[in-house]
């Protein structure tokens, strides 16, 4: 039974990237090549992610794994191993641009709108299909944040609008983890502080590219 919740999610969530893919494929102005080639680097952060969850699981269940890998193996992974997955991604990437000048913002750009998107369909099918979940809001928050970004794409800098955007989800994500039970991000329960870091560090961004446009004009 376990096993087959497993399949389950893992099927659920593989449709709902791949058609956060297709989202961005169609909303995004770019050149083919460009779409391809940040659907490539998407695809791979999200192949480390998924090994990162792995590892995280094994890790957590550390004493069990040594005595029954199998039965860690076959249980769904917990907000720890997403907690830790998220921190190893995270770490992996400032790697990426230390070393190798990996295109983060670009990439990232491309990222959050596919992630809303894929966000939005898993929840849809949760709600919907299996009668899941605990509201309707965090759908009708990812519901506003893409109607935002189609109506506001071609109109603003895409980097300064995704940040704006992933501000506002952070933001309301954390609303909703203090007034509502709990809220997830595709099934794992996350707790509101992990919602505020991200609001923090987003916010800071966004001063950051603030303060470099007005040197940029003094200049």
């Amino acid at each position: 039974m376990v096993q087959l919740q497993v399949l389950q999610k893992i099927g659920i969530l593989t449709v709902s990237m791949l058609l956060g893919y297709v989202y961005y494929f169609w909303i995004s102005r770019e050149d083919r090549s460009v779409k391809l080639q940040n659907g490539s680097l998407m695809a791979s952060m999200l192949i480390n992610f998924v090994i990162y969850l792995w590892v995280g699981k094994i890790v957590m269940h550390g004493l069990l794994f040594i005595q029954d890998p199998l039965a860690v193996l076959a249980y769904p992974s917990d907000a720890r191993a997403f907690y830790f997955a998220t921190g190893l991604s995270f770490i992996h990437v400032i790697g990426l641009i230390i070393r190798k000048g990996w295109p983060a913002m670009r990439v990232f750009t491309a990222f959050f709108p596919a992630f809303f998107a894929a966000s939005f369909v898993f929840e849809c099918i949760q709600i919907l299909v299996l009668h899941q979940g605990i509201g309707w809001e965090y759908l009708a928050l990812l519901m506003l944040l893409l109607l935002v970004h189609m109506v506001c794409s071609e109109r603003c800098f895409s980097s300064n609008l995704v940040l704006w955007l992933l501000l506002c989800w952070s933001t309301g994500q954390f609303i909703l983890a203090i007034t509502m039970p709990y809220t997830n991000i595709f099934g794992f329960i996350i707790a509101g502080w992990f919602f505020g870091v991200i609001t923090l560090c987003t916010a800071g961004g966004l001063l950051f590219q603030k303060w470099h446009a007005v040197n940029e004009n003094k200049e």
